[in-house]
């Protein structure tokens, strides 16, 4: 419900406070098959099991530039095996931006690119 909450939250910022959004999404149907029988009688005996996926980006960018927001959540839903079912936030942020700092309230992933040594 929090993350609701909070896709929500950064849908109505542009209106709010003007600037851009940016939306994407992804959605994937998966599919596990496994060949031989349970090694175990706890665990589930179809050979089939599906799963949805869904991904989405909301980045927000006030007029300015000087702000900025991003939520990326990922949910799964497993048909068959309850334990890989989750919801996450990837990422979900709020940022400042200064001529001399930067702050940034809540979780970034940051891509460092390739590290090279000797």
């Amino acid at each position: 419900m929090r993350i609701l909450a909070l896709a929500l939250l950064l849908a109505l910022l542009p209106t709010a406070h003007g600037g851009e959004l940016d939306l994407s999404s992804n959605v994937e149907l998966q599919s596990r098959v496994f060949a031989n029988d349970p090694a175990q009688p706890t665990q589930d005996d179809q050979a089939l099991q599906g799963t949805l996926a869904w991904t989405s980006e909301f980045r927000w960018r006030n007029e300015d530039r000087d702000r900025r927001a991003s939520f990326s959540p990922y949910l799964r839903w497993d048909a068959v095996d309850t334990e890989r079912s989750l919801i996450d936030a990837k990422e979900a942020y709020y940022a400042w931006e200064g001529d001399s700092y930067e702050m940034l309230a809540g979780s970034n992933t940051v891509f460092w690119g390739v590290t090279e040594s000797v």
